[in-house]
């Protein structure tokens, strides 16, 4: 396909085609959450779509983050067969995730940065992180599988055993208090998740 072709040369089915690619692409997922997204994607209304945008730009407005213009828009609201419209909300949605991302990864570094190795203890608390490179911290899960389960903190995402969720009944959106374990900073990890949970705290 020609480098130079719009998106008026494409036919609808190359159309969506493109569009579902872009959107899969654009998202730091695992690949159940990618096929739900899909699907969400397809089945979603012109005005479930626009509800998607408006919330994410409430939400950079609200968290002061200096990219968002308005009059970088293009096209229509209501024009969803506009692919410069619709790689935009993609565009959007995926400087919130990598900001979400970076200040994570930015919390992390100064927990680590206020915990030395020469200021620890060996047992880890809510303030302060182990010799063991453990800290306990609240988070909301954010996904049940069906052989993990995922949580956010401040600190970034953490890795929930299946056998906690067996044991426990752990539940999407519930808040717990965890201990946890640090995998390691980006490449430096084997893992894909900074944080593994080794203890559930179903009593705070």
């Amino acid at each position: 396909m020609s480098t130079s072709m719009t998106h008026h040369d494409l036919s609808s089915k190359d159309l969506q085609y493109l569009k579902d690619i872009d959107y899969l692409r654009s998202l730091a997922i695992s690949t159940e959450e990618e096929i739900q997204h899909g699907i969400d994607c397809v089945q979603s209304s012109n005005e479930e779509k626009q509800a998607l945008h408006d919330f994410t730009l409430h939400c950079l407005h609200t968290d002061g983050k200096e990219w968002v213009n308005e009059e970088f828009n293009v096209g229509s609201a209501d024009d969803y067969d506009n692919y410069e419209y619709y790689t935009q909300l993609l565009d959007e949605a995926e400087m919130n995730m990598d900001m979400g991302a970076f200040v994570d990864n930015n919390t992390c570094h100064e927990l680590f940065a206020n915990n030395p190795w020469e200021t620890r203890d060996m047992e880890a608390s809510a303030t302060k992180v182990s010799k063991r490179s453990g800290f306990h911290a609240w988070g909301e899960v954010s996904q049940v599988g069906e052989n993990y389960a995922t949580a956010e903190t401040d600190y970034g995402k953490v890795y929930i055993p299946i056998h906690f969720v067996h044991q426990l009944g752990v539940k999407h959106s519930q808040l717990l208090f965890m201990c946890l374990t640090f995998k390691g900073f980006g490449e430096c990890r084997v893992t894909n998740m900074p944080w593994r949970c080794s203890f559930i705290n179903m009593n705070s």
